[in-house]
């Protein structure tokens, strides 16, 4: 399989999961009381924001995560090694891929705490 239709391929995963996932976490979230607090001084249009579940943005993480790895995986077990040293993805490629997913999971982690704080 070439890389777009890999990454194409991906992408439609993700996508699928982030759904699946969506009818799971947001009635759980809504049960936890994980809802928006809106100011009584904001305006009445967004008075009907009152009570939508934050931290949502975890489906993406957990459907991400869970696709890479399982196409990391899948790659090791049809013998490719696209992590590994001896691979022929460039170096500087895979750095920038790490440096993706850490930044990815840092602003994750931010908008974790945002969340938990209101």
């Amino acid at each position: 399989m070439n890389n777009a239709a890999a990454i194409s391929a991906a992408a439609l995963l993700t996508f699928a999961v982030t759904a699946v996932l969506g009818k799971v976490i947001i009635p759980w979230l809504r049960k936890l009381k994980f809802g928006q607090e809106v100011s009584e001084f904001a305006p009445e249009a967004h008075k009907k924001k009152q009570g939508t579940p934050t931290m949502g943005g975890i489906m993406f993480i957990i459907a991400a995560v869970a696709v890479l790895a399982l196409v990391v995986i899948t790659d090791k077990i049809m013998g490719g090694d696209m992590l590994g040293a001896g691979s022929i993805v460039p170096g500087s490629m895979k750095t920038r891929f790490l440096a993706g997913l850490l930044m990815a999971l840092g602003f994750a982690a931010i908008g974790f705490v945002d969340d938990y704080i209101k």
